[in-house]
This record gives structure tokens, C-alpha cells and sequence, in this order.
């Protein structure tokens, strides 16, 4: 039986919900990642925030070069009001039966994984996509 601790992303880039908004879009952009847990000062699970979800919020996909409209919003808002609050999450020994279901009833594209309230990875469809090509016949 495959387990989410098989394919999962161990030590991911996390964010704590004292950054601004600007500072996660720079993550985003540095990391080159698209999901970010978002963990206390202890390293607890509290959210989640997605590259999408930011991106509903400006408008430089639309108007390439033109962020001053962006800034604003961005300074307008902090992460509290937008990230996901106690997201779905998947242990270490759940089954890729599980995690594909929650993806697919979810509407997810990545999700925690946490050993009690500890953050120790995260799963994303592109995680199991690879997972899955790597053992692919060559």
C-alpha cells in the first residue's frame, strides 16, 4: 500500500501568519512554490495559502507590468484574512487512496501533513504525479 510518506515534500517552505501579504507573494515568487503552510511561532499547523489564492486578489496576471495596483491591495490585507484556517490535512501514513480522494472531493491541490499539530510535509497532485512517474517502466 502506497503512503502519503512516500511521495510527500518533507520540510517545506512554511510562512508564519505575521508576514504580509506582500512578503508571501515574494516567497511565492523566490521559493517557486505554490502552496505555503502557514505554522505558529512553534511550529503548529494554521493554515495554508495558495499561489491561486493570491492571485484572485491582483490584478498583474491581467495588467503585466503594472503592480502599483497590486501593492495597495496587497498592503490593504494581512494573511489572516485570506489564507485557509485549519485545512485538510493527511498524516504520514495515510493512504494515497485517502489523499487522492480528498484531493478529488476537495478541489485541493496540496495539502499538510501533520503529526498532531506538527507540520512535517506537504502533499501536493504534482508530488504524486511524480511519485507515480518515477516508477514508470523504462
Amino acid at each position: 500500500m502506497l503512503l502519503v510518506q512516500d511521495m510527500m515534500t518533507r520540510f517545506p517552505i512554511v510562512i508564519t501568519s505575521e508576514v504580509s501579504i506582500k512578503e508571501v507573494k515574494e516567497s511565492f515568487e523566490r521559493n517557486k512554490v505554490r502552496h505555503l503552510p502557514v505554522v505558529s511561532e512553534i511550529g503548529e499547523l494554521v493554515g495554508i495559502i495558495s499561489k491561486t489564492d493570491l492571485n484572485r486578489l491582483i490584478f498583474g496576471a491581467f495588467i503585466p507590468g503594472d503592480s502599483k495596483y497590486d501593492d495597495s491591495m496587497l498592503e490593504m490585507l494581512k494573511l489572516d484574512d485570506i489564507m485557509i484556517r485549519k485545512p485538510i490535512t493527511l498524516t504520514p501514513t495515510s493512504s494515497l487512496e485517502s489523499a487522492i480522494a480528498a484531493f478529488s472531493d476537495g478541489g485541493f491541490h496540496a495539502m499538510p501533513v501533520t503529526e498532531g499539530e506538527e507540520l512535517v510535509g506537504i502533499l501536493s497532485v504534482v508530488d504524486v504525479l511524480k511519485y507515480m512517474y518515477e516508477k514508470l517502466p523504462k
